[in-house]
């Protein structure tokens, strides 16, 4: 298998006919980057834990019985066709509350390179217009919802890669007044995946220098915290990452 930041890949190109009592030498196997496209992504439980949606593909979104049967892959929980669609979808999260069970909030990239964040309801065959939307120079690195199902927390970077010229921003949207308030404005720094404490009142996050500008992910990143008014920002732990609060 080859690892490289949240990227995993299993390379089936090598064989070798292993011999009792011998030492056997494998051919040669090029090493590449891992890719996203055909990996299980973003996985997510339903409100009652029940199911397990992921993001799978290019862009669809799928959902997994918790005790599924053997060999089972899960089914798609959108329509057919879906109208709308973004090309790739990286991070998914399915709705915390009853009312927001089958409300699905992810990410999505456009033909146009740009980003945006939807909620999309299970069975749709038509996409809303997006949330929110930003420009081919910003990636979308992650995303939650707030435990209440009032809105969700991402995080946002942009700027040269290649240079300090770069900035993190995370930020708190509000569903029913539709508006975005950045909590940590990172300038120098990139921010990435995102998890919110279980009352909803702190906010932790990946935060690193360094993005690998293949994958998008945050490179040796350290586990930051901060209030969701934007108070208190702070170093919660070095060098870890994908956080995930407790409910």
């Amino acid at each position: 298998s080859v690892i490289t930041g949240n990227r995993r890949d299993f390379a089936l190109g090598s064989v070798v006919d292993v011999r009792a009592g011998e030492t056997v030498t494998a051919p040669t196997l090029a090493l590449f980057h891992p890719d996203a496209i055909w990996e299980p992504r973003s996985p997510s439980w339903s409100s009652d834990g029940s199911t397990l949606t992921y993001a799978y593909g290019f862009n669809s979104l799928f959902g997994i019985d918790a005790e599924p049967e053997p060999l089972d892959f899960g089914a798609s929980l959108l329509a057919e066709e879906v109208e709308g669609a973004p090309n790739i979808v990286l991070f998914l999260a399915r709705g915390p509350t009853s009312e927001t069970a089958n409300q699905i909030l992810h990410q999505g990239s456009l033909l146009d390179s740009s980003e945006g964040i939807w909620i999309t309801a299970e069975g749709s065959g038509i996409l809303d217009e997006p949330l929110v939307t930003y420009d081919v120079f910003s990636t979308i690195n992650g995303l939650a919802w707030l435990p209440d199902g009032s809105g969700f927390a991402y995080s946002v970077s942009g700027g040269d890669v290649m240079s300090a010229d770069k900035t993190g921003d995370l930020i708190v949207f509000d569903v029913a007044s539709g508006q975005a308030q950045s909590v940590a404005d990172l300038e120098g720094d990139f921010a990435g995946l995102v998890s919110v404490s279980g009352d909803g009142s702190s906010i932790v996050f990946e935060r690193s220098d360094e993005l690998d500008s293949l994958d998008e992910t945050l490179v040796d990143p350290d586990l930051w915290i901060v209030g969701r008014d934007g108070s208190g920002l702070r170093l919660l732990v070095e060098h870890a990452r994908a956080p995930a609060w407790s409910r």
